[in-house]
């Protein structure tokens, strides 16, 4: 499994990630680089500075509005490269609609959890 692999599935289990926990794990020793390689992806990913991590290190967990955007314009690029027109519209809604449910049951149950 990949180091991207490794902390996408971390995150989405337990809701976020800091570096000594990456090392710790999975020995990854450059997190912030794994993170910017999921950056405008639909695994993107935030840092978060709120004081629970120790010496002032970030903590990454899901972005949620920036896993929208990259759901949209991989679908918007799929729709202009010869997707019957009068289909692309319905399944591009029917899609982000999706990710969007997903996007946020997730962020419900980490909240919760």
């Amino acid at each position: 499994m990949s180091q991207k692999e490794q902390v996408i599935d971390f995150v989405e289990k337990w809701g976020s990630i800091d570096s000594h926990k990456a090392f710790q794990l999975f020995g990854i020793t450059r997190l912030a680089a794994v993170i910017h390689e999921l950056k405008e992806t639909e695994h993107a990913m935030k840092a978060v500075y709120d004081g629970t991590v120790k010496s002032g290190f970030a903590r990454y967990e899901a972005d949620p509005e920036e896993r929208f955007k990259a759901v949209k314009k991989r679908l918007s690029k799929s729709c202009s490269k010869g997707i019957q027109e009068a289909s692309c519209p319905r399944d591009v809604v029917a899609a982000l609609t999706e990710a969007l449910r997903n996007a946020l049951t997730w962020a419900r149950e980490v909240g919760d959890g």
